[in-house]
């Protein structure tokens, strides 16, 4: 048996379920990464409370567009949880 190895093939040897799958998961890292892009600089350890709450009031009041390109804006809440989910 001669392999081919080409992306055609593992493509169409895929089944819908691993299709769904994978693009949920790519789906969950555009997110990922678009909240770590988001909170980044307010997760800077070098910046005091205070300085750090100034920030996270001025993402929260800012509109953003969001991962998949439609503008957004995100609560305090929701970008204190991302910032506090931080790995280190």
């Amino acid at each position: 048996m001669i392999a081919t190895g080409g992306h055609d093939e593992l493509e169409a040897s895929m089944t819908e379920h691993e299709r769904d799958s994978d693009r949920r998961a790519e789906v969950a890292r555009d997110i990922a990464l678009f909240r770590y892009a988001l909170t980044r600089p307010a997760a800077d350890p070098a910046l005091s409370t205070k300085q750090r709450g100034a920030l996270v009031r001025q993402l929260a009041a800012t509109e953003h567009r969001g991962p998949f390109g439609r503008p957004v804006r995100y609560s305090r809440e929701s970008l204190d949880r991302w910032i506090r989910a931080k790995p280190g």
